[in-house]
């Protein structure tokens, strides 16, 4: 009994171990065209300190002085809020796992317009993405 438990529990593990690095190897970094995206992309990933690797943006979509881009590191990933301030320069508002709603964004500043058009334009490239 002990001998089918190791068994299943080696298997179990084999196959989470071999997705995440299966998952990992398709993840495409998302590759700016825009001054605002280039400068979204270096802000991030100067400051993201929160984990020992540093993120990777796989999608970012700007609308107005907003931004909203998708991240992951590792076998985390979410979304985060971004603004341009009054010097120009982008900073982060707020960040979850997961993916955001209109509501979220709402709730953390951004107006309901702007709110809606990020998500509607992340929802065209998480579309556009899917084969």
């Amino acid at each position: 009994m002990k001998r089918r438990y190791l068994i299943l529990t080696a298997l179990f593990l084999g196959s989470i171990f071999s997705t995440g690095v299966i998952a990992q190897s398709s993840i495409k970094p998302f590759q700016p065209k825009t001054e605002d995206e280039k400068a979204i992309v270096t802000m991030i990933t100067a400051n993201e300190k929160r984990y020992a690797k540093p993120a990777i943006v796989t999608r970012l979509v700007i609308s107005d002085s907003y931004g909203l881009y998708s991240w992951i590191v590792g076998e985390t990933g979410g979304q985060t809020v971004v603004s341009k301030t009054k010097q120009g320069t982008w900073a982060i508002v707020r960040g979850t796992g997961g993916q955001l709603g209109v509501e979220n964004l709402q709730r953390w500043g951004v107006p309901e317009p702007i709110a809606q058009d990020l998500i509607q334009k992340m929802t065209a490239q998480i579309k556009a993405d899917r084969p």
